[in-house]
C-alpha cells in the first residue's frame, strides 16, 4: 500500500511515518507546499492530511484533488481554528477525522480496518 502523509511538522509527520511502515505501507512525507505535486505526480492508496498548515490547509487540498481521491483522505488534526476548516470538519461530520491529542493508535485502528 502507498501512502502519503501532509503535515507542516516533520516530526509528526515521521513519527506517523515510522508507525504506518510498520504495517507494511510504503510512505511518502510531504509539506503542504510540495503536497500537490506529489498527489500530481504519484498514485496513493491513502493520504494522511493535516488539517492547519501555513500555506494550503488540508480542506484546500481536499477540495483540490478529483473526486476519485477524496476517499483515500484521513485528516489528523491538532485543531481546527478557522471558520472555513471547522465549515468542512462539520461537512465531513468527523468520519476520518482524528486529533493529534488524541491516541495515534486510533488513527492506525482506522487505517488498518479502511484501507487494509
Amino acid at each position: 500500500m502507498k501512502a502519503l502523509i501532509i503535515d507542516d511538522d516533520m516530526v509528526v509527520a515521521r513519527s506517523v511515518q515510522r508507525l504506518m511502515s510498520l504495517l507494511d505501507m510504503d510512505v511518502d512525507v510531504c509539506d503542504d507546499r510540495m503536497s500537490m505535486v506529489l498527489l500530481n505526480d504519484k498514485e496513493y492508496d491513502l493520504i494522511v492530511c493535516d488539517m492547519m498548515m501555513p500555506s494550503i490547509n488540508g480542506d484546500e487540498i481536499y477540495r483540490r484533488v478529483p473526486d476519485a481521491m477524496k476517499d483515500k483522505f484521513v485528516f489528523f488534526s491538532g485543531g481546527t481554528n478557522i471558520s472555513s476548516a471547522q465549515q468542512f470538519c462539520n461537512e465531513m461530520n468527523d468520519q476520518g477525522r482524528f486529533f493529534k491529542k488524541d491516541r495515534v493508535q486510533d488513527l492506525f485502528l482506522y487505517i488498518t480496518k479502511t484501507f487494509n
